[in-house]
């Protein structure tokens, strides 16, 4: 498929601090989007519906195999002794992440069970689905921000490498954990994607503001008509919201390019615009030479150097080698003419 290929090919280099979620039904689905992706991406979260339908863990080894990273997130939770032993066994297949829920005894039995593996523990402090009004439902009464604060420091003296938080506590968890200390931020959305039962999202301009450290999600709306160009602009976006894992402010890097992208996309949608407004003035100016048969031999040589020019025009615009000056030129040009033709 074309567009799998061009997302394979793409030049955008893997960057171990975006993790893409394979988010869906079938591991068969799973495998389409990492084939797709090919070398663009690094880093794979395998979560609790991939492990529901049975080869959840068979998909995580294929990606360890394949040289990929791999972020169980599972969201443990249970008795102490049945969370270690269950951390005993996933250290032993070698992924990276593993998410436990940010209570002391669940995160304490987590790092215990892992032992001297590389897995890292990662507490998830607030769900993002949830708000104040549903902490306080659920009993709590602290604000989301405070309590995500409470169990930043336990994860903390439980041992954990690091965090889950949404982009708005991002920089209180870097903050309080230093700059080794791992922040995963869910919740990262491009405007046009649908928040769905995203509480604490954020775009991912506003989660480079909020300086998040790894952004861990890529969210792109299921239904769009071309999915791959979903995934694809999802990437990019997320890219945008990426900060540095060792805590290194990538801010001004991001910032400069989603200008620079910003620009670019003007430039050609400006060129697009007067490209298409100089072939109406084409059609128009033949319209009007076939519909007049009686205009005068002088008259109609003007009419024809006129098109003439507007084609030039149109083939200086259909051209890839115009520049954003030349384009403002061209824009003068048209504009001349325009009068011209008024006249």
């Amino acid at each position: 498929m074309v567009a799998a290929a061009t997302l394979a090919q793409s030049a955008v280099n893997a960057d171990p601090r975006l993790i893409v979620p394979l988010d869906l039904p079938s591991v068969a689905e799973a495998r389409e989007m990492v084939a797709a992706l090919g070398e663009s991406i690094s880093f794979y979260k395998v979560g609790l519906e991939l492990f529901a339908g049975g080869e959840g863990m068979t998909l995580a080894r294929e990606l360890k195999a394949a040289g990929k990273q791999v972020f169980l997130d599972w969201k443990l939770h249970d008795i102490g002794t049945t969370v270690q032993r269950s951390a005993a066994v996933l250290a032993g297949s070698g992924c990276d992440f593993l998410t436990v829920h940010g209570e002391p005894q669940v995160m304490a039995s987590a790092v215990r069970g892992r032992g001297a593996s590389g897995l890292k523990i990662l507490a998830v402090t607030v769900l993002t689905s949830l708000s104040d009004e549903d902490l306080h439902e659920v009993g709590y009464h602290e604000t989301a921000r405070a309590l995500v604060e409470r169990r930043i420091h336990q994860a903390i003296e439980a041992g954990c490498d690091g965090v889950v938080a949404s982009p708005h506590e991002a920089a209180l968890a870097r903050a309080l954990g230093g700059k080794d200390f791992l922040v995963v931020t869910p919740g990262v959305r491009p405007d046009w994607s649908a928040k769905n039962d995203q509480a604490r999202a954020a775009t991912p301009l506003d989660a480079l503001e909020k300086t998040s450290a790894l952004s861990a999600r890529l969210h792109t709306d299921k239904d769009m008509r071309d999915r791959w160009t979903g995934v694809f602009i999802g990437i990019l976006a997320m890219f945008m919201a990426v900060c540095t894992l060792l805590g290194n402010n990538a801010t001004k890097d991001a910032n400069r390019f989603n200008i620079e992208a910003n620009n670019n996309w003007n430039f050609f949608q400006a060129k697009n615009l007067r490209r298409q407004t100089v072939r109406l003035h084409i059609d128009q100016l033949e319209m009007d030479v076939a519909a007049n048969t009686a205009l005068p031999e002088g008259l109609r040589a003007a009419y024809r150097k006129r098109i003439e020019d507007y084609r030039v025009l149109d083939a200086r615009l259909t051209s890839d080698a115009t520049t954003k000056e030349g384009l403002d030129e061209l824009f003068v040009k048209g504009k001349a003419l325009e009068a011209e033709r008024d006249e």
